[in-house]
């Protein structure tokens, strides 16, 4: 015997399925305003009437949402004396609580910086990467921390690229294009066993 009520049911669904939506119960999106920023505008974290914005080379910015204006804009930041430049800021992220800033550029760690009340930006520290983290354990376990190292490598590895570039005074070079001074000026040149190869090719006395 056929289950009539089941039958209903598809039917029911089917013709459900097939009616117009009804478009007062969906979202509408609308564009209530364009900020021109400076540079692009790679990442952005909104905050009651402000937006703080990550601009690539322009570095970060803050605007104020209803007057349609900008507040602030930082080009860099000092550490230790030295104005430095942001080159690429892609990621930002905001502890209102704490009024701090959390600014990172492509493929670096994570710097944090305080914004006081006058807007001023004011760097704190840096957070490692789990990779430089491990990077920077290998140096340590290995009595090599603090030595001006040359790494040269028979094929770029991505990871130990990224692992070594923020770690201070270590170069990372390709057998095949590295010079006599990148061999040279260092403290501690390390070498895969292909790079070697390719560097006493290279450099090697030829008869």
């Amino acid at each position: 015997m056929i289950n009539i009520k089941k039958i209903s049911i598809v039917i029911f669904l089917f013709l459900q399925s097939c009616m117009e939506p009804d478009t007062e119960k969906l979202w509408d999106i609308s564009i209530e305003n364009i900020f021109e920023t400076k540079g692009f505008a790679r990442s952005v974290i909104v905050e009651g009437s402000r937006a703080y914005v990550a601009a690539g080379q322009s570095g970060t910015q803050i605007w104020d949402l209803e007057e349609n204006t900008l507040l602030k804009d930082f080009t860099g930041y000092e550490e230790g004396g030295t104005f430095l430049e942001f080159q690429d800021l892609a990621l930002i992220g905001r502890d209102s609580v704490n009024s701090l800033l959390f600014l990172s550029e492509s493929n670096q760690d994570v710097k944090i910086f305080h914004l006081d009340e006058t807007d001023s930006l004011i760097y704190r520290n840096t957070i490692m990467s789990a990779r430089t983290k491990d990077f920077v354990s290998f140096l340590g376990s290995n009595s090599l921390s603090g030595s001006k190292m040359t790494i040269v490598v028979s094929e770029v590895d991505k990871n130990l690229e990224l692992a070594s570039r923020n770690v201070q005074d270590i170069k990372v070079v390709k057998a095949s294009s590295c010079s006599v001074a990148d061999l040279l000026n260092n403290d501690t040149l390390l070498l895969d066993a292909n790079a070697l190869t390719l560097i006493s090719e290279r450099f090697g006395d030829k008869k």
